[in-house]
């Protein structure tokens, strides 16, 4: 039930039940300059479509002064065939998006997917070429996707996905820094003992240490935050979870790391008349802990979150239906957002947002 309620409140959600698509006319749809003189904010941008062909999927780039209804300073509209799922952007403006790609057909289920792959663009790339593409056959495709992308200090790239056989399921496949083409990961973390279950959405994030955050997506339980040591790989369980009813974590939307180690989450509460919130949990937390810091209530005007990401000054990016919230760096409880951010045209925002 819950993550039924989460697919229907949700942007993913829209996409399950209308179908997002990927590309639809060709056309580069221009480039992103990268981050200049000060931070930007990163968003894929997914497009509906009841009954038609796919439309195409973006990458938007905004100032981190953005406010109200702005356009977008940069637009890059991604290949035909490909729906972007997960992004993430280096600190010199690179940005990586998961791509899944769709035949056609499928009956009301809509189109299959017929393959999976992360897309690198450079400061001036085009959306319908990229500097280089990653495809791997340690990535499944029938059983979904890309959940989410993660990169660490070194430059390596996390893809929170669904494994293949013999790790078949969710799990997290590491690349080097200039796989390209048809690679083979340098790490693999996935199966029974890493307790990353599900094939929901299934948020990752890297800290300062490389040591890998990222939630479970048990349709039956509440979801925990699992905590692998930066050297992990195979069938290992987590060296720490968060997770329990002092928590008051139970469905993860969005996952991010300050660059004290604290502990962020974009929240779906149980009760299904209760809005999401965000929490805040201490560096090095582990176990059944209550949240330092909870932001929640009529106020904020979350209510159907996804993503969130902090830019260096602590300010919390999350993305919540249509708009995109932004919240002080000591924002707690009932209080407004300080910013919200809508463009001039109809527009939905996807599951995956960076800030660089």
């Amino acid at each position: 039930m819950k993550r039924f309620l989460r697919a229907v409140l949700t942007l993913s959600g829209l996409c399950l039940l209308y179908g997002c698509g990927g590309g639809g006319g060709g056309g580069g749809g221009g480039t992103l300059p990268g981050p200049g003189a000060g931070p930007s904010i990163y968003l894929t941008q997914d497009n509906l479509t009841i009954g038609g062909p796919p439309l195409a999927s973006n990458i938007l780039q905004f100032p981190t002064s953005a406010n109200g209804t702005v356009s977008p300073t940069a637009t890059l509209t991604g290949p035909a065939d490909v729906v972007f799922s997960g992004l993430a952007v280096d600190g010199t403006g690179n940005a990586y998006a998961g791509g899944e790609i769709f035949g056609t057909g499928g009956g009301s289920g809509g189109p299959p997917l017929v393959s999976v792959e992360i897309l690198v663009y450079a400061p001036g790339a085009s959306g319908t070429n990229p500097t280089r593409t990653i495809t791997s056959a340690s990535l499944q495709i029938n059983g979904g996707g890309i959940n989410a992308l993660a990169l660490d200090s070194s430059g390596n790239l996390y893809v929170s996905g669904v494994l293949a056989a013999p790790n078949l399921g969710s799990g997290v496949a590491v690349f080097s820094p200039t796989a390209k083409g048809d690679a083979v990961p340098i790490r693999i973390i996935g199966g029974s003992a890493t307790t990353i279950t599900g094939i929901g959405a299934v948020p990752i994030a890297v800290d300062s240490a490389d040591n890998i955050y990222i939630s479970t997506a048990d349709p039956l339980v509440p979801d925990s935050i699992l905590i692998f040591n930066s050297s992990a790989s195979g069938n290992v369980p987590p060296t720490s979870t968060i997770g329990g009813p002092a928590t008051t974590i139970n469905s993860i939307e969005g996952l991010a790391l300050d660059s004290a180690g604290n502990i962020y989450v974009s929240n779906f509460p149980s009760d299904q008349n209760a809005l999401p919130d965000i929490l805040e949990f201490s560096a090095g937390s582990t176990g059944n802990v209550a949240p330092i810091r909870t932001i929640s209530g009529s106020a904020t005007t979350m209510s159907a979150v996804g993503n969130l990401a902090l830019d260096s000054a602590g300010n919390i990016y999350v993305l919540n239906s249509l708009n995109l919230l932004k919240f002080a760096p000591n924002a707690t409880e009932n209080v407004a957002p300080i910013a919200t951010i809508t463009t001039p045209t109809s527009l939905i925002f996807g599951n995956s947002i960076a800030v660089h």
